[in-house]
């Protein structure tokens, strides 16, 4: 089963209907996956020629409660691009290269985390990867 999913204005600053979307294939998986962005690396000239987006796929065994987000490469936070509940399966989210107020982020590299909490609250999965943006 297959859905598109498009984040509530009231969680990130929308620029167009393609800003973000959640492809979610409900098929069983093995283990906690997160994926290599891409494109990687991602430029804002790709943005002009019809593809507006990185896509950070992942996988979880489980249902779980899910933060996946982008950082500066000193640790500061530029986008939150998930943050609750996702069923069990294989996800994929795309990200525009705009920061949590709709700008677009300088070139350089990035990191994208995903922490995955069980059922009683406790992290079961942390990764952390980088990803190249470039004007």
């Amino acid at each position: 089963m297959k859905f598109v999913h498009h984040h509530s204005p009231l969680t990130f600053p929308k620029m167009s209907e393609d800003d973000e979307s959640e492809v979610s294939e409900q098929s069983p998986v093995a283990s906690y996956q997160l994926e290599q962005n891409y494109p990687n690396p991602f430029s804002q000239i790709l943005r002009f020629a019809g593809n507006p987006s990185i896509v950070i796929g992942f996988q979880l065994p489980a249902n779980s409660e899910v933060k996946l987000a982008v950082y500066s490469i000193t640790g500061q936070l530029v986008r939150e691009l998930v943050n609750g509940e996702m069923n069990a399966g294989r996800h994929a989210i795309s990200w525009d290269g705009r920061d949590r107020f709709g700008n677009i982020v300088a070139a350089g590299m990035y990191l994208y985390r995903l922490v995955a909490r069980g059922e009683n609250g406790e992290v079961v999965f942390t990764q952390t990867r980088r990803m190249a943006f470039l004007k």
